[in-house]
């Protein structure tokens, strides 16, 4: 009796909501939603050891075998790296003691030796020389999409390179711990050994990869490899985006468009297989028999030559009734009847359900369903430009994530490197470097710009910001994914050739002719007032005083 009474307890308590037990709808047992759900209750480590490689591999297979999928992860990488991640150095001048005059020229100077190393032609930022470290970016960006995590060894060699510094990407799927050590160990987390405090100092990495039919004999032993050296800068580069707190390795960010992606690619697999068959079959040819024929037919003592449904079977097999284009030849035997094969399909509800799904996908990997259809009929300018505002916050947040976790701590080695051998002088010489090492190093990347849905109403946006100076043209210039310093040097240079061929500036007044075209009375004209001579074009005696400036911009501004 104590447990009926336990349970009319609870009812009441859960009627009249005492105790506080069911305040939420979501913590409720008692409704026919919650009834029996129960999420996995398991460190993520532990889920990992169990799941994490089994995603992975699903992943690659999709990557390998879907269109969508494959499709959306180079949308990605195009988004966010493009050709590569390009550093623009922003030291914190003021901590350290100089102005704006001394950053320029030290960020300047930074970038020009980072290019030289990076665009190196025999490929030597990388360990096997084999690709620029732009390629090297978009393939570990790739693996981080693909597979949750990017792992990469900073190396120094001395190959003749203008520095030491070099990249050695691997597969995560090497990561293991060394022998004795299980998954569950408090220090050692599916390759990742961890300090007392959960700090992770090493790696531990297979010296083959797992899947390596050419691996050596001893292919279960690792090397171990710490995450910092000797002066604590980076050595090993292991980025994932964690979902939870406690997590040492990182998921498929596809996990959560694994399920529509493979049960959309069946679906669709079997639409095109019936809409095929379909298409075969035009036709079927109604027979006179009746099932008693048949079932003679089909009689183990029936005489098969006596029987007129089989003499009318073999007279068909041996006289088929065929399509030649729309003409059909072969004369129908009495009471045959012609029945076609009406198309079923695909499906008409089929593209909205497809659409449903992609959009599915799309969302849970930060695009849109334009992106991942490559159906674009439905967009329109206002559409467009809130896709693009919505889907570049996105971006942005996903670029500055990889860039903090894969650029800047081979930045800050290579860095380290430059001012050890002295091409890079930092204030207080090397011995400051260490102390000063945040402010020295810190740094804007820039990837791919925005893009615009509409180039003119977006450029007189800019011009309306650095008006009213919510943004400076540097800003800009960067957000373009472009050096600030290159673009005046080329401006430069396209203005002293201007002048050194006696040619007059590209006039950028857009509304210059329109003045011209009609004044008040008709008759043509111009109501500018920079117009002296009325002829429509704007500040004629200025660009012939310095030519190659810029003319006037409506908003009072200088084209650039």
């Amino acid at each position: 009796m104590a447990g009926i009474g336990d349970t009319l307890r609870k009812g009441i308590g859960a009627l009249f909501g005492l105790g506080g037990g069911q305040a939420f709808e979501a913590g409720r047992d008692d409704i026919q939603e919650m009834a029996g759900w129960r999420g996995a209750r398991a460190h993520m480590d532990q889920v990992f050891a169990g799941q994490g490689n089994v995603m992975v591999e699903r992943a690659e297979d999709l990557d390998r075998n879907s269109a969508w999928i494959n499709g959306a992860l180079d949308r990605s990488v195009e988004a966010v790296i493009g050709k590569g991640l390009q550093p623009w150095p922003t030291p914190i001048y003021d901590a350290l003691g100089r102005d704006m005059a001394w950053a320029t020229t030290f960020a300047r100077k930074t970038r020009a030796r980072y290019r030289v190393w990076a665009e190196d032609p025999f490929f030597r930022c990388d360990a096997k020389m084999r690709f620029s470290l732009g390629t090297l970016t978009r393939l570990a960006y790739l693996n981080f999409r693909r597979g949750g995590e990017a792992l990469a060894e900073i190396r120094i060699d001395e190959r003749g390179a203008s520095n030491p510094v070099n990249l050695l990407l691997m597969d995560p799927k090497r990561l293991k711990n060394p022998s004795g050590k299980p998954d569950n160990d408090p220090l050692f987390r599916n390759g990742i050994e961890l300090d007392a405090n959960g700090v992770p100092i090493a790696a531990h990495v297979l010296k083959y990869h797992p899947d390596d039919a050419a691996r050596g004999p001893n292919f279960n032993e690792t090397v171990r490899i710490p995450f910092r050296g000797a002066t604590g800068t980076p050595k090993l580069i292991h980025v994932i985006n964690p979902r939870y707190v406690e997590q040492s390795r990182g998921f498929s960010q596809l996990a959560e468009a694994m399920l529509p992606a493979k049960m959309l690619e069946r679906y669709d697999r079997a639409e095109i297989n019936a809409a095929l068959l379909n298409a075969i079959m035009a036709f079927f040819i109604k027979s006179p028999g009746t099932p008693d024929d048949l079932a003679q037919a089909l009689a183990p003592t029936g005489d098969a030559e006596a029987n007129a449904l089989a003499s009318y079977v073999d007279y068909r097999e041996k006289n088929p009734i065929r399509a030649i284009g729309d003409a059909v030849v072969r004369q129908l035997l009495p009471d045959e009847e012609v029945i076609p094969v009406q198309p079923t399909h695909p499906n008409a509800n089929y593209p909205e359900f497809q659409k449903a799904q992609l959009a599915k996908v799309a969302v849970s990997q930060g695009i849109s369903y334009a992106q991942i259809s490559g159906n674009w009929a439905d967009i329109n300018y206002s559409s467009a430009r809130a896709m693009l505002n919505e889907i570049w916050r996105s971006i942005e947040q996903e670029r500055d994530f990889f860039a903090d976790h894969f650029m800047q701590p081979l930045f800050v080695a290579w860095m380290e490197n430059e001012v050890a051998q002295g091409t890079l002088s930092v204030p207080g010489r090397p011995a400051r470097f260490y102390r000063d090492i945040s402010a020295i190093t810190n740094t804007t990347w820039m990837g791919p710009s925005r893009g615009t849905v509409d180039p003119m109403k977006e450029a007189s946006a800019r011009n309306l910001e650095e008006a009213a100076m919510r943004k400076s043209p540097i800003e800009h210039i960067l957000e373009d994914g472009r050096d600030p310093f290159e673009v005046l040097d080329q401006i430069k240079l396209f203005r002293d050739a201007l002048d050194e061929r006696d040619l007059d500036a590209p006039d950028y007044n857009t509304k210059g002719s329109d003045a011209g075209a009609a004044s008040e009375d008709g008759a043509g004209g111009s109501t500018n007032p920079a117009d002296g001579d009325q002829d429509g074009v704007p500040n004629e005696e200025a660009k012939k005083k310095g030519r190659g400036r810029p003319a006037a911009m409506p908003n009072g501004g200088t084209a650039q």
